[in-house]
């Protein structure tokens, strides 16, 4: 019976290590910050964040709501360097009909691609809790 409980005792730990990695332990930061253009808070777009190198890890990406975004511990980036990707799709003041009887509004990428397509940003993810902030200009 010795013999029985070793076995049982490893993978209990493998276990316990497998459920920690699935839970979101694996040193993710939480991210917080403004994005404006021009002084204008983005109401409503996109940032995500590209490891960079060796950084590894996936992208984390979240929505722009009045200006804000926030990952917290369990869905943000690692730690480590990044190039960020931010859109935004802007109001045009258009509608156009859904079919449904009512009507869409029409938006329109409104962010040069040196924030998008072509990124020129970049973020150096600590460990913890980071706040960064992208006020951009045209």
């Amino acid at each position: 019976m010795t013999r029985l409980k070793r076995p049982k005792m490893v993978l209990v730990g493998a276990l316990a290590v497998c459920l920690a990695t699935l839970s979101g332990c694996g040193g993710r930061s939480s991210v917080e910050g403004e994005v404006s253009l021009d002084g204008t808070p983005i109401d409503k777009g996109s940032i995500t964040f590209v490891p960079e190198g060796d950084s590894g890890g996936p992208k984390a990406a979240t929505v722009i709501e009045n200006g804000k975004y926030s990952f917290d511990e369990t869905r943000g980036p690692k730690s480590g360097k990044y190039k960020v990707e931010i859109t935004w799709e802007k109001k045009t003041g258009v509608k156009t009909p859904n079919g449904d009887g009512g009507f869409n509004e029409v938006t329109k990428q409104s962010l040069p691609e040196k924030y998008n397509k072509s990124t020129t940003l970049t973020a150096d993810i600590k460990s913890g809790k980071n706040t960064i902030n992208f006020p951009l200009t045209k």
